[in-house]
């Protein structure tokens, strides 16, 4: 690699290299990692079966020390059987449910250091097939969030998401759960929790069971900061730090009433 960074001059004191030199007064930004993913669907029959292999590219120019691919499925009937896994190359293979109907396929790369310009597992990713447990005609690949856009080429994938090894969002969108008539999400607009630096005050209108997490971009819990009664009023809830990490998400619940949610920036 060429160190942009570094002049080369001819005996005349002319420039012979490319060269590029930070001096505007600034601190130097650190660049931040940046990864895409290719996949496609090599099954005939979308109806009864999927078959998908998806392939994670560090476009980016620093290394990716360990990550996480997570593709998403739905199947609010309990009728998807477990994933069948036909390539985790360095990977471990794990399926987890997110909340409601929703689930995910995830492929931990822990100890997986992805260069610049580089495809893991060779260039040949995870592969894996998902179907009913009966085999039957009513599964449907097209209903899964992660599979919108996916052919029998491989294609830019920007609904399956990528994780760095903290649990930050590095690449593509998370789909919400849909949830059955026993769980609401209510008034997530208004804000009831506010946070200044590692304190957090949660205004409460009424009494209750309350319980105060922290999740990552995929819903799952971090730590949980508050779980008990709490009157109406104001409560404050201080933040450990190694738990302020940016990427993660304050939410609120009253039993099984999502109340707020919000992200650390």
């Amino acid at each position: 690699m060429l160190a942009k960074g570094v002049a080369l001059l001819d005996e005349d004191g002319g420039l012979l290299n490319d060269w590029s030199c930070h001096d505007d007064g600034k601190t130097a930004e650190r660049p931040k990692p940046s990864v895409r993913v290719l996949a496609k669907d090599l099954s005939w029959e979308l109806n009864r079966r999927n078959e998908v292999q998806v392939v994670v590219e560090n476009d980016g120019t620093v290394a990716v020390d360990g990550f996480e691919v997570l593709y998403y499925y739905r199947d609010a009937q309990g009728d998807v059987a477990d994933p069948e896994y036909y390539d985790t190359t360095f990977a471990k293979a794990s399926h987890v449910a997110a909340g409601g109907d929703l689930y995910y396929i995830s492929f931990m790369y822990k100890n997986v250091v992805l260069n610049p310009g580089e495809r893991n597992a060779f260039g040949n990713g995870a592969k894996f097939a998902l179907h009913n447990s009966d085999w039957g005609d009513g599964f449907n690949a097209n209903d899964d969030p992660s599979h919108h856009g996916l052919g029998r080429d491989f294609a830019v994938a920007d609904s399956i998401v990528v994780l760095d090894r903290n649990g930050n969002l590095l690449y593509g969108g998370v789909p919400q759960p849909r949830f059955a008539d026993s769980v609401v999400v209510k008034n997530v607009s208004e804000s009831r929790v506010t946070r200044v630096g590692d304190v957090v005050y949660v205004e409460i209108d009424a009494e209750g069971y309350y319980t105060l997490e922290i999740v990552n971009a995929v819903g799952a819990p971090q730590a949980k900061l508050f779980e008990g009664k709490w009157g109406e009023g104001t409560h404050m809830v201080v933040i450990p730090a190694d738990k302020l990490k940016q990427g993660g998400y304050l939410v609120l619940r009253n039993g099984n009433v999502i109340l707020n949610w919000q992200i650390f920036k």
